[in-house]
């Protein structure tokens, strides 16, 4: 019987003889899938410190968005919005030339304020799409310019032309 023990006890240590014991493999976490643009051009909104509702047709099957602020001395905020009226709408033109894809919306909707949305320093960021409160793809984007945290900027007459495209992806 005293002979059986070491053999027992090699057994049980090693998973096989001749082999040391390591713990499990840790679980693979998945890699994100980039992000793939679901139109070929971004929807360009003009922010101001006067929030601004916008009008874009969401392609079918995004679920996310990708947002880029170019302006150098503000962030903005965005969120999607519901209308309170029947929707009535007119062209965006910036610099003489109508933007493609983007309607301001006239009538009243909800709108943003600068504690509500989502917050968008400078540079490009993709989030996930919430689900669209306007229902079907035309989504109305409220967006307002708002100061950067601890910077004193004077934002009045500033207008940032703000980038957001929709696709999959991270």
């Amino acid at each position: 019987m005293l002979r059986a023990l070491p053999l027992l006890a090699c057994l049980l240590a090693s998973p096989a003889l001749g082999q040391t014991a390591s713990a499990p493999p840790a679980p693979q976490s998945p890699t994100p899938m980039p992000f793939v643009r679901a139109s070929r051009s971004p929807f360009i909104l003009p922010a101001t410190t006067t929030p601004q509702q916008y009008m874009v047709t969401q392609p079918v099957g995004s679920t996310t968005y990708r947002g880029y602020n170019p302006c150098a001395n503000a962030d903005v905020r965005v969120m999607s919005v519901a209308p309170l009226e029947p929707i009535a709408t007119q062209p965006v033109t910036v610099n003489g030339k109508t933007l493609p894809g983007v309607l301001r919306v006239t009538s009243k909707t909800e709108t943003i304020d600068e504690f509500s949305g989502t917050r968008l320093g400078r540079g490009p960021e993709t989030l996930g799409s919430a689900s669209n409160p306007n229902g079907g793809q035309d989504r109305i984007i409220s967006i307002v310019l708002v100061p950067i945290p601890g910077y004193a900027a004077d934002l009045t007459g500033v207008t940032c032309l703000y980038e957001h495209m929709y696709g999959k992806g991270s």
